[in-house]
């Protein structure tokens, strides 16, 4: 069987597993990689929404914000997406926001995230966005970078 009961969760109780042994100063940074990976793929989305999806014509859900919302003819002024990005889809999908077995497989094969890559990708694309932005939207999109 690929998934079974861990015993880990007892009613009133949670037990720390796989972390257990870590530091506080472990669990920390493992706190801040998933929050920013997290907010990759939120970005991934928003800014590149169309790059994996097979029906071009409408959006998955009609409440879903896209930069093409904002920017009309985003997919015309958008830089193509990173290589780090493309490859690298699947494995952020499954490891964040979506309880799959697979986690455990990346968990195995690769184990360490680029962040400098992620970083590189996605910097020229904020920027590009907010700069396409009319003047008066561009102060709805701050990065804590802006903020001396």
């Amino acid at each position: 069987m690929a998934a079974s009961e861990s015993g880990a969760f007892q009613p009133f109780e949670i037990q720390m597993t796989g972390t257990g042994n870590a530091t506080d100063e472990v669990r920390e940074i493992s706190d801040r990689l998933e929050s920013l990976l997290l907010h990759v793929r939120v970005l991934r989305e928003f800014f590149y929404y169309w790059e994996f999806r097979k029906n071009k014509s409408q959006k998955q859900k009609p409440d879903d914000v896209i930069a093409e919302d904002y920017i009309p003819d985003w997919p015309n002024r958008c830089p193509p997406i990173g290589q780090y990005l493309r490859n690298n889809k699947e494995r952020l999908d499954k490891s964040l926001a979506h309880l799959s077995i697979l986690r455990v497989q990346y968990k195995r094969t690769e184990k360490r995230w680029d962040i400098a890559a992620l970083r590189n990708e996605l910097l020229p694309v904020i920027e590009t966005f907010r700069s396409n932005l009319p003047a008066s939207m561009q102060r709805w999109f701050v990065l804590p970078l802006d903020q001396d």
